[in-house]
């Protein structure tokens, strides 16, 4: 430790990057192996594969991203969900757990054991939180009925929001959430721009557009946030409902554009209105054709 932060520090800095490509380089390369011998394999998204291949490893890439098993999720709007007590009261959080279970015992079976399991075993760090993979729909119902029980003081305060920016309209990011997209719309960069305009507009509380993090660095992905109060108001829960519903609503009519037929299905049975579905219907037609032809 001490001879990597005397290299980063200044005296070879040049040198630090080297070893560090070395050491993701042999990485990958045990990782290929893994692979080899039938393990699951895949990177989560911290752009590893592509700095091992720019280090000499040329199937770095036979190993696939973590959308292989993700974007069944983002086509249907679905994605890790947040909130925490703004007053620290886990009471209020524990609360919450009691009717996600009550909301989503029958119809999300997954979700109810990891929030049995949350209120369990892991321990809050900082203000009250939980996270829930939520979809489209399934939002907007959870918030308005959060925003009835501060109104009525079942709650000891206000409920912040938010949502990772790995979510399925809020990120474009050739190497994580967009890799492989079904027509080659990988590096569009439109969307979050559009996901961040969208939830300005429907009142977020507030909203950022940024690039980098855990997708591997800057200048790899762009995404957008926000963060949404819910503080018992009409007004708040008025402005909740519609960022609640048009955040999520934006990665399923994405993935739609992208010509995939579940999210075609979502759209037409929950009602998302996308002007040209009838012509997107016809094109995920063709690119799963294409798909199964190549």
């Amino acid at each position: 430790m001490e001879q990597a932060e005397q290299l980063r520090g200044g005296s070879d800095p040049d040198k630090y990057m080297l070893l560090a490509r070395e050491t993701m380089k042999k990485h990958v390369q045990l990782m290929l192996q893994l692979q080899a011998r039938g393990a699951v394999t895949f990177e989560y998204g911290n752009n590893l594969r592509k700095q091992a291949y720019d280090a000499g490893v040329e199937d770095a890439f036979k190993i696939p991203g973590q959308m292989e098993y993700m974007r069944p999720l983002f086509e249907e709007g679905r994605g890790p969900f947040r909130w925490t007590s703004l007053v620290g009261d886990p009471n209020d959080i524990y609360k919450l757990d009691d009717v996600l279970i009550t909301l989503f015992e029958k119809k999300n079976p997954r979700l109810v054991r990891w929030i049995k399991n949350a209120h369990q075993y892991v321990k809050f760090q900082g203000l009250p939180a939980r996270v829930v993979y939520l979809g489209y729909g399934e939002r907007a119902l959870f918030g308005k009925i959060v925003s009835e029980m501060v109104r009525k003081g079942e709650l000891s305060g206000p409920i912040w929001f938010g949502r990772d920016h790995l979510d399925s309209g809020s990120v474009a990011s050739p190497f994580r959430e967009t890799e492989g997209m079904l027509d080659g719309s990988d590096a569009i960069g439109d969307w979050p721009i559009l996901n961040y305009a969208l939830n300005t507009a429907a009142g977020a509380t507030w909203t950022c557009f940024h690039h980098g993090g855990g997708t591997g660095g800057i200048g790899y992905a762009i995404h957008a946030g926000f963060g949404m109060v819910v503080d018992g108001t009409e007004l708040a829960e008025e402005k909740a409902l519609r960022v609640f519903t048009v955040d999520p609503g934006s990665g399923v009519v994405r993935h739609v554009h992208a010509g995939y037929p579940k999210s075609l299905i979502v759209a037409r049975e929950r009602g998302v209105r996308i002007p040209i579905i009838d012509r997107l219907e016809e094109k995920s037609r063709r690119v799963i054709e294409e798909a199964y032809r190549g």
